[in-house]
């Protein structure tokens, strides 16, 4: 289905959870050690018993619809398991996904971020950190080609999306970093944050290929990335998986009411939020279709006309200087793609998969990681005479 209620987006409990001592720990006088309120919230927030249902989503960190004695709905997102657990702390820092939206709401009440209530730390509740959030009921398209809706209202969408993603990439940098502990976000005196990123996906990668088959190509890709991909002038936030998918839309009207999935955003390069976006119509459909099944197409005038929309939106792009690094940001992107979904891979084998569509998302990761090595191959002899 390519657009779902945002409510009735749900499964069956994939990912068990201890029903029994999530309510023991909400029912307490007063919330225990570990455990971080948001901004302006008391601890009576929420009302037992409890109704837990999982959503779909959530490849990385189980994601649930908590419903309370009251009728109130909110979202409870975790971990995969302990800390000691993971093989990447960054793919599931829901502590800094936390810390994040409520720096952000602090920052600028009318962020499209959900409300945040609280993070609890000690792993002895739920078996993983975990936080909860303010439900948002709205649209979430599955697919970015939104085929149920007519021309305009899909082209007034995406335009609601690209002004979304240029409002976090203005947002004050120095503010934020006030509002949000250091020991969550870390902020680099390197702004160069491809080569950053490279460099961590890389020991992320090689840790899960002592489990699953290693990704094809990926020395050449990354040698390609740490050469020819752009730097940065200035901190600038981005999301750091912004795609249609990741966002609420208004139930009827197309506007964005929040974004989701924060848990990868740091201060970088605003070309990767719009590579990510425009992944899907930047590569071909055989390659696509091994990830999942969608009306999109490959259409480079699509890119071009999405680009110039954030141009006109962000002044400071209005130069027209993402196109000329737009491979590149596409070659991390894939790149990146392929280390998340061997992560996937990874959990399916060791049977802490967490999306209802995880042992077939699983697959995809080395034609993502083969087409990502040979775009690289194929740039890399002209690619600076280009740029």
């Amino acid at each position: 289905m390519s657009v779902v209620d945002s409510e009735t987006d749900i499964t069956s409990i994939r990912s068990p959870i201890d029903l029994q001592s999530l309510e023991r720990y909400f029912s307490a006088a007063q919330p225990s050690t570990g455990t971080t309120l948001g901004p302006n919230v008391s601890w009576n927030f929420i009302q037992t018993p409890l109704i837990v249902k999982q959503f779909s989503f959530g490849q990385s960190n189980p994601t649930y619809l908590i419903t309370d004695y009251t009728g109130k709905q909110l979202v409870l997102r975790r971990k995969p398991g302990p800390n000691k657990s993971l093989a990447s702390k960054t793919a599931h820092a829901v502590e800094r996904e936390f810390f994040l939206m409520a720096g952000l709401k602090h920052v600028d009440r009318n962020a499209k971020v959900p409300q945040m209530y609280m993070l609890c730390e000690d792993e002895s509740v739920v078996g993983a950190v975990f936080y909860v959030m303010e439900f948002i009921k709205g649209r979430i398209f599955h697919d970015p080609a939104m085929p149920s809706l007519g021309e305009t209202e899909k082209r007034a969408c995406w335009k609601s999306a690209v002004e979304a993603v240029a409002e976090i990439h203005q947002m004050p940098a120095e503010k934020l970093i006030a509002a949000i502990p250091g020991l969550y976000f870390h902020v680099s005196k390197d702004t160069n944050y491809f080569q950053r990123q490279v460099s961590g996906l890389s020991r992320v990668a090689a840790k899960q290929s002592e489990y699953v088959d290693p990704i094809p190509g990926f020395e050449d890709t990354c040698k390609y990335l740490m050469e020819n991909c752009p730097k940065m002038d200035k901190l600038t936030l981005i999301h750091g998986d912004f795609k249609i998918d990741n966002m609420i839309f208004h139930p009827t009207e197309p506007r964005v009411l929040a974004m989701l999935d924060w848990e990868l955003c740091t201060f970088g390069h605003p070309l990767f939020d719009l590579a990510n976006l425009l992944q899907p119509y930047s590569i071909p459909e055989r390659i696509w279709a091994n990830f999942q099944s969608s009306a999109v197409r490959e259409d480079p005038k699509w890119v071009d006309e999405v680009l110039l929309l954030y141009e006109r939106t962000n002044p400071e792009y209005a130069n027209g200087g993402l196109k000329k690094y737009f491979t590149s940001g596409i070659v991390f992107g894939i790149f990146r793609v392929s280390v998340i979904i061997q992560g996937i891979a990874m959990r399916s084998k060791l049977g802490k998969a967490s999306s209802a569509r995880a042992a077939e998302v699983a697959k995809s990761y080395k034609p993502f990681g083969q087409y990502a090595a040979d775009l690289a191959r194929g740039n890399t002899a002209n690619s600076k005479a280009r740029l």
